[in-house]
C-alpha cells in the first residue's frame, strides 16, 4: 500500500506547535472505509454538536483491536459504525499522522468497499451511542462539501478530504 500524506500539526493549523516526529512515542493503526452503497453514494459518520465538540461529518472507521489485522478492523468498523457488510475491498493508501496532545503517531489504513447485501443497524459503542453518532449516505461531491463544511479543522477532516479527493480523481 502506498503513502497518501504525512500530516502534522502545522498542516492543520499554521500557528500550531510541531513536535519532532521522534518525540511521538505512542503509536495506533486505524482503518477508514470510503464506503459505496447500490446508488453509488458514500457513507459518512456524522456527529453532532454537544458540549465541547464542534461535531462533523467523518469517513467511518476507527482503531486496531489487539490481535486483529488491518482487514478485520475495517469489516468491524463498517459494521458497528455503518451497519453493513462489505465487499470488493480495494486498497487506496495510507496517512501517517503525527499528533502533539497525545505524542501520537497514527498510520491509517484508507479503503474503498461495497456494501454486501442489505443496510443494517449500527452497532455503536456506548460512547459513540452517548455521542449521537449517526449515518448519512451521499453522493461523492456532496459528501466532500459536508467535509470540508465541518467548522473544526482537525486531522480526520484533512484526512478525508485527501481520500475523497483521491476518490474523484478516479
Amino acid at each position: 500500500m502506498k503513502l497518501i500524506v504525512e500530516i502534522r500539526e502545522k498542516d492543520i493549523g499554521p500557528s500550531r506547535e510541531q513536535l519532532p516526529d521522534e518525540a511521538h512515542i505512542n503509536y495506533r493503526e486505524s482503518a477508514k472505509v470510503v464506503l459505496f452503497d447500490q446508488d453509488d453514494n458514500i457513507a459518512l459518520v456524522y456527529y453532532p454538536p454537544i458540549e465541547g465538540f464542534f461535531g462533523g461529518y467523518y469517513l467511518p472507521g476507527g482503531g486496531l483491536e489487539e490481535g486483529e489485522t488491518i482487514l478485520e478492523t475495517l469489516h468491524r468498523e463498517a459494521l458497528e459504525e455503518t451497519g453493513c457488510k462489505i465487499k470488493e475491498i480495494g486498497e487506496i493508501g495510507f496517512v501517517i499522522e503525527y499528533m502533539k496532545d497525545k505524542l501520537l503517531k497514527q498510520k491509517v489504513f484508507a479503503f474503498t468497499a461495497r456494501v454486501d447485501g442489505e443496510k443494517g443497524e449500527q452497532q455503536l459503542t456506548k460512547s459513540e451511542q452517548k455521542r449521537g453518532l449517526e449515518i448519512v449516505w451521499k453522493p461523492l461531491g456532496e459528501a466532500i462539501k459536508l467535509v470540508e463544511a465541518n467548522q473544526y479543522v482537525d486531522f480526520a477532516k484533512f484526512r478525508a478530504i485527501m481520500i475523497l479527493g483521491l476518490i474523484k480523481k478516479i
